[in-house]
């Protein structure tokens, strides 16, 4: 019988370059344990889904016209 793992962990690194030929570097990283009887898979799937979706969030601070006059990011 296989070994069921406990928690799964993934790690996301994105690099954007800005317009004044600077980079920007985003890391987001979680670990999600593995339900019994839930397959690591689906823990896996949940983990990778949820640190695109925070490199998403990031990114769109970068990308979204700043109508305030504050400046975003760097």
């Amino acid at each position: 019988m296989a070994v069921q793992p406990t928690t799964v962990t993934v790690g996301l690194t994105y690099k954007k370059s800005l317009p004044n030929y600077e980079n920007i570097t985003f890391h987001a990283g979680m670990t999600v344990p593995v339900s019994e009887g839930t397959s690591y898979k689906k823990a896996y799937k949940e983990a990778w889904d949820a640190a695109g979706d925070e490199i998403s969030a990031q990114l769109s601070l970068f990308e979204d016209e700043n109508k305030s006059g504050v400046k975003k990011g760097l």
